[in-house]
């Protein structure tokens, strides 16, 4: 529904903007739209959405709303779980491996007999650990994306590592359910979400890759192993603004290839935050009928559903491919069919490392945002250089690249210090914005008013107002930029750092304020995490874009690693932050993070200016 009356455009940042059609800012006119000419528009409009994008790009979709649907789910009660049951006195014994993760996270409080410790210095210990384990886990899911990437890329392909992360993530939300297994459940997520979730992404941008033309290298003897991450080639300018993606029915006037891309992206943002909504509400409402047990099961059925849309959508659209192809093979002999296009084959559909699309790692979640901005910026890093001239010479090999970039690496040094430090300041950002699952969860189960509703549901805003403030966000950003008023990058991330700055100011004020009732508004909750959603449109899509734009060009893909890298050390860091919270009061470590985030605000907007001139961003 977010493209009815939708129009695609770019816009400045790497983020898709979605641009309402001329007309649609009047009431009245809005309201006509639902009159009978207005439906016939809003379902054109919507059969040629459908229409201009292969079906594999639906199936990915509808797989990754039940993949997000069981990680958030199973995120949104993960420290409260930890902090309520699993870490009681009575359940230590009854968890494999929890006593010796506790002695090495140095949690003694928690393994403390109740003979030399406190009830209530144990709670403040239980909490802390909970949120160590809650930034292990966290940062872990990004790790192990690096690895299930590389797999994929040079030996087994990305359609069998998505249905092996499936498959391992179903069995990890399996274990989650029964306390014995609960560490080797989280074990399995980690290892299955680095499998499943590069790969799924990756698969998005190879949908829209156009037939390679020239000055295409040859692959030397000892490449093999690494075909597919070495067809780093740039695509052909001519033939991407008329290449058809295999399974689009018709090219709509004005399009172009990476006009579909970069649709395709937020189609797939918008399933990712679609699933991230929905399963709080899902499994906060199961946990308070039924307890946290069948819970953990409704995540782990989640993705199940997600791997049979998948392995059912991709042997269906197979085997039509197969059809297909001995149609235009017996057409093509009887002169009927001609065709300058490259055939799609059944390898393409079930992915044996063909013609894929380098990887890098996935999808902050959204927040989560993996964004989806920032996924779509990843397909697209490997196939940004414009190498569609006849007269261009073969791409240079790694080797090559390597020595090249070595010559120059003085004068890429201040281009190379930039990133690394958008890079640390955005460990800090993430570090305070992942408070979020954390101690704000914590927080809203303790100290505020939820009116009865779940506490889980506290999870399903930010998603929302991602949907919700993204298109306004670029429509902003346009306007600015046909002013000449847009900020720089790094004055917008800037920005984002001051908006989280003042959105954890709004939960400081909710606590030194006195509440009527005794606990705190949700009113405060809701606008949190609203100025907070809005400094991560700020910063997370506009520094990916930043990063990759600013990194020497034989070294993008390590760039986009240290992007990443900031977010796994960031949700470390959000979990030893965490750690604080039973010890602080609460307006103090509110304001702890703000001034955290102010901190990176400050010096962020200081070298905007002069950085940017330097660097020409």
């Amino acid at each position: 529904f977010f493209f009815f009356g939708c129009k695609s455009s770019s816009s400045p940042g790497g983020f898709e903007a979605l641009e309402m059609e001329p007309g649609h800012h009047h009431h009245h006119q809005a309201r006509g739209a639902l009159s009978c000419g207005g439906g016939k528009t809003l379902i054109r409009k919507c059969g040629q959405v459908l229409g201009a994008h292969p079906k594999l790009l639906w199936i990915l979709a509808s797989t990754e709303v039940w993949e997000r649907f069981s990680y958030y789910g199973m995120r949104a009660m993960l420290v409260l779980y930890l902090s309520n049951v699993l870490l009681a006195r009575d359940n230590l014994d009854q968890v494999g491996g929890l006593r010796l993760l506790a002695k090495a996270c140095g949690a003694g409080g928690v393994l403390a007999p109740a003979t030399e410790i406190s009830d209530q210095d144990r709670q403040k210990a239980v909490q802390a650990f909970s949120s160590q384990l809650y930034g292990m886990y966290t940062s872990c899911v990004y790790l192990t994306a690096l690895g299930g990437g590389l797999l994929a890329d040079r030996f087994f392909g990305q359609h069998a590592m998505i249905v092996v992360g499936a498959v391992v993530m179903a069995a990890g939300h399996g274990f989650l359910s029964a306390k014995a297994t609960f560490i080797l459940g989280l074990l399995f997520i980690i290892v299955g979400n680095g499998c499943f979730k590069p790969n799924i992404s990756a698969r998005i941008g190879k949908l829209y890759d156009a037939p390679q033309g020239q000055g295409k290298g040859v692959a030397g003897p000892g490449q093999k192993a690494g075909m597919a991450a070495a067809k780093r080639d740039a695509i052909d300018e001519e033939a991407a603004a008329t290449f058809e993606p295999a399974g689009a029915k018709g090219h709509r006037e004005g399009d172009s290839i990476q006009n579909r891309r970069d649709e395709a992206f937020s189609i797939f943002y918008c399933a990712i935050n679609l699933g991230a909504f929905i399963a709080p509400l899902v499994v906060g409402a199961i946990r308070s009928s039924l307890g946290y047990g069948p819970a953990f099961s409704a995540a782990g059925f989640g993705m199940l559903i997600g791997l049979f849309v998948y392995v059912l959508g991709t042997r269906y659209l197979g085997a039509g491919e197969r059809r297909r192809q001995r149609y235009e093979a017996l057409s093509a002999q009887d002169g009927l069919v001609t065709t300058g296009m490259q055939p799609v084959t059944t390898a393409d559909i079930y992915d044996d490392n063909k013609d894929s699309t380098q990887f890098s790692p996935g999808m902050r979640s959204r927040s989560s945002t993996l964004s989806s901005a920032g996924t779509g910026e990843m397909a697209e890093i490997d196939l940004a250089g414009g190498a569609g001239d006849p007269d261009a010479q073969p791409r240079l090999s790694k080797a090559e690249e390597g020595a090249e970039g070595a010559s120059y690496s003085r004068d890429d040094l201040p281009r190379i210090s930039a990133l690394v430090g958008v890079c640390c300041f955005a460990v800090c950002f993430w570090a305070v914005f992942e408070q979020q699952g954390n101690t704000l969860a914590l927080y809203c189960s303790q100290d505020v008013n939820l009116f009865g509703m779940p506490v889980e549901w506290i999870q399903a805003i930010n998603p929302v107002f991602i949907l919700v403030l993204t298109p306004f966000v670029n429509a902003l950003w346009r306007r600015q930029s046909q002013v000449g008023k847009e900020p720089k990058p790094i004055a917008k991330m800037a920005i984002g750092c001051a908006l989280l700055s003042t959105g954890y100011g709004t939960l400081f004020l909710a606590e030194i304020l006195p509440p009527k009732d005794g606990k705190v508004s949700i009113v405060w909750v809701v606008l949190c995490l609203a100025i907070s959603t809005l400094g991560e449109l700020y910063l997370s899509p506009v520094g990916l874009s930043f990063v990759s734009a600013v990194a020497p060009r034989y070294m993008t893909s390590v760039a986009v690693s240290f992007w990443f890298f900031a977010s796994f050390f960031g949700n470390l860091f959000a979990g030893h932050l965490g750690t604080l919270y039973p010890y602080m009061p609460h307006a103090s470590f509110f304001l702890l993070l703000a001034a955290i985030a102010l901190s990176n605000a400050v010096v962020l907007g200081l070298v905007s200016g002069p950085l940017s001139k330097r660097l020409s961003v």
